[in-house]
């Protein structure tokens, strides 16, 4: 069994029809162990119906990956009394066994747990050696001389001594990746419909 299992949303919206998808993740953020997936649609009556057509995919090329991800899914669904669980059973049954919610950030090209994200004030900072083609840390920060502090640090820290040295003779010079900030919307409010077209 995967160590660490988290999950992530991806909900798509169009005025008269939404798509809902809770993907379970294990060892790997881009192979999920099992996709749920819901619908609900926008009715004549002017309002959304429930989420219905509840489904899991689960899509492995062998058997033991298979059989963890069946594992998986049995924990999940196990003593849960509906014939089609809402987003939101799932949601609390994740929870009870210790997923986490987690999203993507693009400033650290890593998939962190929702409490684990740096907020919108950090930018992501890389260090600009002038005549090199690349980077070489990557960090964040609110501000630019944040940014060349932690640079600095981080070089020191890793041994990096060199590339330190040519750092600190260009006179710290960094950029601003303008990576933006992964929506840390919580899960039960991901899953809410009809807000905004109510009325």
């Amino acid at each position: 069994m995967p160590e660490q299992l988290g999950y992530r949303i991806y909900r798509n919206d169009d005025p008269h029809y939404s798509l809902l998808e809770i993907e379970i993740l294990g060892d790997r953020a881009d192979r999920p162990e099992v996709t749920f997936h819901w619908q609900a649609h926008y009715g004549d009556d002017r309002k959304w119906s429930e989420w219905y057509a509840f489904r899991f995919v689960i899509d492995k090329r062998d058997l033991d990956q298979l059989a963890r991800s069946v594992g998986i899914v049995k924990r999940i669904l196990r003593n849960v009394p509906e014939r089609e669980p809402s987003p939101a059973r799932i949601i609390e049954k994740i929870g009870r066994l210790g997923f986490e919610q987690v999203v993507y950030d693009g400033r650290v090209h890593a998939v962190l747990p929702v409490a684990a994200v740096a907020g919108p004030e950090h930018n992501h900072w890389m260090d600009q050696i002038p005549g090199e083609q690349w980077s070489h840390v990557g960090v964040l920060a609110r501000d630019v001389e944040e940014a060349k502090r932690l640079i600095t640090v981080e070089l020191a820290q890793n041994c990096r001594d060199e590339i330190l040295k040519r750092f600190l003779e260009a006179g710290k010079t960094v950029r601003c990746t303008n990576e933006i900030a992964p929506d840390v919307t919580r899960a039960m409010k991901l899953i809410r419909l009809g807000e905004e077209n109510d009325g």
